[in-house]
């Protein structure tokens, strides 16, 4: 077999190859399956600066690749209705 026939069934070999394997995978991301789920979403309603945070700890020399430093802070909602957490 002369070197040009064997690069041109190797060419062939991997472009099989690759085909095959997109083949696959629009096979395997176009399935269609079975099954049921639920959910909901809501957009609440905004009330007007309805967080407010205060920070109370004083930050000195604060820099890229300095010390970390704790913040302490309050945080007041004010949307008695719709309640936020703060973690």
């Amino acid at each position: 077999m002369s070197a040009s026939r064997k690069r041109i069934t190797a060419i062939a070999f991997v472009a099989g190859v690759i085909l095959a394997a997109g083949g696959g995978a629009v096979a395997y991301w176009t399935l269609s399956g079975t099954g049921s789920g639920t959910g909901n979403a809501s957009t609440g309603s905004a009330v007007a600066n309805a967080i407010t945070v205060t920070q109370t700890s004083t930050v000195t020399n604060l820099r890229p690749g300095g010390t970390a430093q704790a913040l302490a802070g309050n945080v007041v909602n004010a949307d008695t209705t719709n309640p936020v957490y703060v973690a």
